[in-house]
């Protein structure tokens, strides 16, 4: 008798190892508009993969066009040890659309060199660095304002290299000049700098401090996700909490700005809350080029010193209102939804000519209104069969 039952368990548990081996699902990725896009990211939701797929299991996404499997990240953002979301990496030609695998494997899947790389940054002064294979970005920590420095600014390290270079560079300690793989040549000092959160009253503009606090949230390969905390700031009126998550896809030039915000008080009609950027005109160089609509602000700019130039730029959801672009000094502001408290949300990113993937301010227009347009028309997603 026992013999039989050790049996009988002997082939429940060969079963559950084959089923679970064998359980695939597979989706229809359909790119809708006539563009390419080149490793584009899907998100799959663990609650959507269960009924076909065993989500404690290993997870292999891939095509038939495709040699080898595609790249993909699970996501956690709540902490609590599951993960809620898995990302897929594909590229899908204008109007085309694919076939996706996904299945449970028992095989360890190679792990890729990850396109995201950020970290706390104490040996200088507690900056938080942030990258992709694009661009890279930093800012300021309570080492920092111990010393008198204050920004809360968003700082621009332009790339010429697909590969990490935050801690080659902070090794060295001599990243303000390229040797040819770029260099920190953006100065943010106590600006909103590429996309910085302000509250502007009439001519006044509040900003908050540095950091206080920092939590990596997701660490690639495909996408980097953390959070930074500041002390309350404001007027003394109007006093603001802030907690912002920022997000960095690989292959993208441009950031997700989500702050988390409590308003002490409704906010009057002469306030407003605006992201910014900032200008560097140098004279006897050409002078910084300023575009905008009802849903991005572009500034491009030149370098000093044979450097090349630099285009920033603000992507949000346009406004109910016409908005005009606000000129402060040498930063340009542009209005953002007004949620009293709740979340505020958009995206701000750089390029630089001196890199492959742009070499002028016509390149770096393209860059921009291919996110948007990307942004606006997100790929299809189909669940065709699951087993």
């Amino acid at each position: 008798m026992k013999r039989h039952i050790l049996h009988v368990l002997i082939l429940v548990t060969i079963w559950n190892i084959v089923s679970c081996a064998n359980q695939e699902m597979h989706i229809q990725v359909e790119n809708t508009i006539d563009m390419t896009r080149e490793n584009e990211i899907i998100s799959l939701g663990r609650e959507t993969l269960r009924p076909g797929l065993d989500c404690d299991q290993l997870i292999l996404a891939e095509t038939d066009q495709a040699e080898a499997p595609l790249m993909t990240q699970t996501l956690d953002l709540d902490q609590d040890g599951i993960w809620d979301d898995l990302l897929v990496q594909v590229s899908l030609a204008g109007n085309e659309s694919k076939i996706i695998k996904l299945s449970n494997t028992t095989e360890a899947l190679v792990s890729p060199k990850s396109k995201v790389f950020g970290r706390f940054v104490p040996e200088r002064m507690d900056d938080f660095a942030w990258e992709n294979d694009r661009i890279a970005f930093r800012m300021y920590g309570p080492a920092l304002e111990a010393t008198g420095e204050i920004s809360s600014g968003v700082d621009v390290w332009v790339k010429s290299v697909d590969y990490p270079i935050i801690d080659k560079w902070y090794s060295n300690g001599n990243y303000h000049k390229d040797h040819g793989e770029g260099a920190d040549l953006y100065k943010v000092g106590p600006t909103l700098g590429a996309g910085g959160l302000g509250l502007l009253m009439d001519d006044t503009l509040y900003t908050a401090h540095n950091f206080t606090t920092y939590r990596i949230l997701a660490d690639g390969p495909l996408r980097f996700v953390f959070e930074l905390d500041y002390a309350p700031w404001g007027s003394d009126s109007i006093i603001v909490k802030e907690t912002k998550r920022i997000t960095l896809d690989a292959g993208k030039f441009f950031n997700q700005f989500e702050s988390k915000i409590e308003v002490s008080q409704k906010l009057g009609e002469n306030w407003m809350l605006v992201a910014g950027q900032l200008a560097h005109p140098i004279p006897g160089l050409e002078p910084v080029s300023v575009n905008s609509s009802d849903d991005y602000l572009s500034v491009y700019e030149p370098f000093k010193l044979a450097n090349g130039s630099i285009g920033t730029a603000i992507v949000r959801e346009p406004l109910s209102h016409n908005s005009p672009i606000k000129k402060y000094g040498n930063q340009y502001f542009m209005e953002l939804p007004n949620p009293e408290s709740g979340v505020v949300a958009y995206a701000a990113g750089a390029g630089w000519s001196k890199s492959p993937w742009l070499k002028n301010e016509t390149d770096w227009l393209r860059i921009m209104e291919a996110y948007i347009n990307q942004k606006n028309n997100p790929l299809r997603i189909e669940i065709l069969n699951q087993n």
